[in-house]
This record gives C-alpha cells, structure tokens and sequence, in this order.
C-alpha cells in the first residue's frame, strides 16, 4: 500500500496551481503538508469536520471554475 505522504507528494507533483482540500484522516497528512507541498498558501485543512470537504470543494470549483480543486477526504466522509 502506499505511504500516505507518498501519495501527496504524487498528488502535489500533478498539482500546478489546484487547491488541496483536505480532512479527517486525509488531514492527519495534511497537517504536515508544507513540507511536502510546493505550494502550502493553496492548501485548505479542514479539521474537525467530516464529510464537509467535498462541499468545501464543490464551492471552491463552482467559484473558480478555472481552477483545478484536489479533494482529499477520509473514509466515511463522503
């Protein structure tokens, strides 16, 4: 299986200038994402939420339909 950082290292590697929005046990990593993103000013942590990242998400790409939106959510949330 893979590491988790590994799989936001991937991710951050496709990333160009999309926003990661992330939560629940997706956050555990994120919370430790400025060190593995390129760009942590574009990273959304949502703590103590679950199930709200994908709405977070959904109104971030109806808001900057231009922009690419990477959500990161826990087992369950959705």
């Amino acid at each position: 299986m893979i590491d988790n950082a590994d799989a936001v290292k991937l991710l951050d590697s496709k990333r160009d200038n999309a926003i990661f929005v992330a939560t629940m046990n997706a956050n555990n990593v994120h919370f430790g994402l400025p060190t593995v993103t390129s760009n942590e000013k574009l990273d959304f942590p949502i703590s103590g939420a679950m199930s709200k990242a994908s709405d977070v998400a959904l109104g971030l790409a109806l808001a900057q339909p231009d922009r690419k939106i990477m959500c990161l959510d826990g087992d369950g949330s959705l």
